[in-house]
Order: C-alpha cells, then sequence, then structure tokens
C-alpha cells in the first residue's frame, strides 16, 4: 500500500495534515505551501520460514510424480525434459533446505 497525498506541517501548532486544506485543523492558523512533499510508505517484509515436514512432503511428491511418469507412455525426448525438470526441482527444494 503506497499512500502519496501532499502534507504540509503546521508552524504553530505542528501538525502534519493534508495540504488540501487552508487553515490548520487544530488551530486554525493558516497552513504554509508545502515546501517538500512528504511521502509516506506502508511496506510489508515477507518472512519465509524453510518448514522441515513441508520439505518431505514437496520430496515425497517429487518421487511420486517421477515414479508415476515413469509408467506412461511418453516421446523419449518428453522423458528427457522430464527427468531434468524433476533434478532441477529437487536441487532447488536441496538448496532452499540449506
Amino acid at each position: 500500500m503506497s499512500e502519496e497525498r501532499d502534507k504540509v506541517r503546521c508552524r504553530s501548532c505542528e501538525l502534519v495534515q493534508w495540504s488540501d486544506r487552508a487553515n490548520c485543523r487544530r488551530c486554525g492558523n493558516a497552513l504554509p505551501e508545502p515546501i517538500v512533499r512528504i511521502v509516506e510508505r506502508v511496506v510489508e517484509r515477507v518472512v519465509i520460514r524453510q518448514d522441515a515436514q513441508c520439505l518431505q512432503k514437496l520430496e515425497e511428491a517429487s518421487r511420486l510424480i517421477s515414479t508415476a511418469t515413469e509408467r506412461l507412455p511418453v516421446d523419449p525426448r518428453m522423458w528427457e525434459r522430464l527427468r531434468r525438470r524433476n533434478r532441477h526441482a529437487q536441487s532447488r527444494v536441496e538448496n532452499k533446505s540449506r
């Protein structure tokens, strides 16, 4: 969420408020013209925690998919692509667990 409306600070009571008013909300004095733009940003930080049980389930799912794909009649070139994709996915899981 990003809020970028112009704000201004009252010279007498120092209340920071939106610059869409001519007078201060608190003390009623005339507001100055904004010299600088005050920008507020709300930033949420995503934290990723590794869950050992989740990683085990992913590895088990990868094995099940490998077993299932070996039983399917697929073009040999498709087999190779699937194996490479599976190896790549497993290496990503292993790298995340480190």
